[in-house]
């Protein structure tokens, strides 16, 4: 699935596959990076949506992640955050 952001740099400019599997990796990476970022803020909410969506982009270790930012959780809070995280990708890719 095209994330608009990627979209955007094809429509642009051009780009070789190499170049788009690196883009791609890189926002993988984003994800994970902006889950632990939050999670150490004590934000686990946020924490656990971005872990949701790093592992929907193919990172599997962000599972972890997000097994122990629903440790911090109540059923409520990792409810919504699964929400929100359906609801970003909804708009973004």
């Amino acid at each position: 699935m095209l994330s608009l952001v990627m979209m955007r740099v094809l429509v642009i400019k051009p780009i070789s596959i190499t170049a788009w599997l690196r883009l791609k990796k890189d926002m993988q990476r984003l994800n994970t990076t902006l889950g632990l970022m939050y999670g150490m803020g004590q934000d686990y909410k946020s924490a656990h949506m971005w872990f949701n969506i790093a592992v929907e982009n193919g990172i599997p270790r962000a599972i972890k992640g997000r097994d122990i930012a629903a440790k911090e959780m109540t059923p409520s809070q990792i409810e919504k955050a699964q929400d929100m995280a359906r609801e970003w990708m909804a708009e973004h890719q």
